[in-house]
C-alpha cells in the first residue's frame, strides 16, 4: 500500500513538470530509477527518484551536492543531468535515457569487471 500510494505521488509530481512514468528501470540503495516521457513530445528520460527521509542525512547531503555537481557537468562519459526536481521529501535528477541496460550489465555481458 505505501510504495503504491509513492508511485501516485511521484506521477502527480511529475504531471507537473510535464512529464510521465514509463517502466521501472531499476532500484538500488539510494532510490528507483524510471523511464519517463516528457508528454508534449514523448522524449524519454531516465529519472532517478529518491525519498530523503528514508536516507540518513549526511546521504541526503551527499546526494543533494552530487546532483548540483552532475547538473553542471558536461562530458561525452558522462550521462547528462539535466534538471534537478525537489519537492518536499522527493528529490528527482532528470537525466538523458541510454537504452541497453546499466554499465554493471554491460560489462558482465563482455567478461569484464568494475
Amino acid at each position: 500500500k505505501m510504495a503504491e500510494l509513492n508511485e501516485i505521488k511521484m506521477e502527480t509530481i511529475l504531471v507537473r513538470y510535464g512529464y510521465r512514468l514509463d517502466c521501472k528501470l531499476g532500484s538500488g540503495g539510494f532510490g528507483t530509477v524510471w523511464r519517463t516521457l516528457r508528454v508534449c513530445d514523448d522524449t524519454p528520460f531516465a529519472m532517478k527518484i529518491m525519498d530523503l527521509d528514508s536516507l540518513a542525512s549526511w546521504s541526503r547531503d551527499l546526494i543533494e551536492e552530487e546532483a548540483e555537481i552532475l547538473i553542471s557537468t558536461r562530458h561525452a562519459n558522462i550521462v547528462e543531468v539535466y534538471d534537478v526536481i525537489r519537492e518536499d521529501n522527493i528529490l528527482i535528477l532528470v537525466m538523458e535515457y541510454l537504452p541497453g541496460g546499466d554499465l554493471y550489465e554491460m560489462l558482465a555481458s563482455r567478461g569484464a569487471r568494475l
